[in-house]
């Protein structure tokens, strides 16, 4: 396991430096973990699994419609990253770059269910809840650290799909981060459904005009609520930077560096789950009709970044489907 330097706290660091850097913890935690090596193993492992072997094709009910939702994913991506081509504009993107990083993946989802004659891209809800159904009934199809989910077991946190000794670890702004280190995005799962939750709960009070809710309910509302994962944690950043935390992430432009990291560090997880997503696509629709759409995209847009996007994706996923 290979240690990253602690940060050190500058004089003077401000609380909206400090949120903004647990916020880059969090992405720096998953994007240390992926690598192209780990990608390509976990592609072969999917593609070998009986879950994907048995999958059924022909079940798209509309491709033109399957195809804009596709190229949309495509370009959003293309859009996120932009600035890293040039050096000083990433610091001034991030504000928008955790939007582009969730929409990006959300229709890629969508377009692997749309894939497989199901259409959820109209409801972040519907598409976070049968992404979730997936990785419970078919987890195979989805490498580490995509297909871990959180739930909940009598008032614990428990962890489906994960690792051994998979658990929670304290995040802060000058946390050690390391290679290997899953327990951070623990956190980052488990502090997304607690959220999830008082948000439901607060939704009831105020429903039910009620000040408190009784422990009966909130047992009910947790027991029910889908499990939490990877896409419910970038929804919570989506909303956390359009939103709740706008300033904080804005205040990323006292440090170039850390901008710069946030912005590679979405650009990272977003490709290695389009490479995901875009293997069960190409299954789903089979490897003629996702070449066309992606030749015909690749042509129209004719940009350099295409070739280190979608169709360096291609080239691993074609190896193994």
């Amino acid at each position: 396991m290979v240690a990253i330097p602690a940060r050190k706290q500058l004089s003077g660091e401000s609380i909206q430096d400090k949120r903004f850097k647990t916020y880059l913890n969090y992405v720096e935690t998953l994007s240390n973990f992926l690598s192209v090596t780990k990608s390509f193993e976990g592609l072969k492992n999917t593609s070998d699994h009986k879950s994907f072997s048995s999958i059924q094709g022909g079940k798209c009910c509309d491709y033109q419609h399957l195809e804009r939702v596709l190229r949309n994913a495509w370009f959003t991506e293309l859009q996120l990253n932009l600035p890293s081509q040039f050096d000083d504009f990433a610091k001034f993107s991030n504000h928008w770059a955790v939007v582009q990083s969730y929409y990006a993946c959300f229709l890629s989802v969508s377009s692997v269910f749309l894939s497989k004659g199901q259409n959820v891209e109209k409801s972040h809800a519907a598409a976070s809840k049968e992404f979730s159904n997936l990785l419970m009934t078919s987890p195979k199809l989805y490498q580490s650290p995509y297909n871990i989910l959180c739930v909940h077991q009598d008032r614990e946190h428990e962890y489906i799909n994960a690792p051994k000794n998979f658990g929670e670890e304290s995040i802060s702004t000058l946390s050690n981060l390391t290679t290997n280190n899953l327990e951070h995005y623990a956190t980052f799962l488990k502090t997304t459904r607690d959220k999830q939750i008082k948000k439901r709960c607060d939704q009831w009070k105020n429903q039910n005009k009620k000040n408190r809710i009784s422990s009966i309910e909130k047992k009910r509302i947790t027991i029910t609520n889908p499990p939490t994962s990877f896409l419910n944690c970038f929804y919570r950043l989506r909303c956390l930077s359009n939103y709740e935390d706008a300033d904080y992430f804005l205040f990323s432009l006292n440090n170039e560096i850390d901008a710069n990291l946030f912005n590679k560090g979405l650009c990272k997880i977003v490709w290695h789950f389009q490479l995901n997503n875009e293997l069960l696509i190409a299954k789903n629709i089979g490897k003629n009709k996702y070449i066309s759409t992606l030749e015909n995209f690749s042509e129209k847009i004719n940009h350099d970044l295409t070739e280190e996007l979608m169709v360096k994706r291609w080239g691993y996923i074609s190896k193994v489907l």
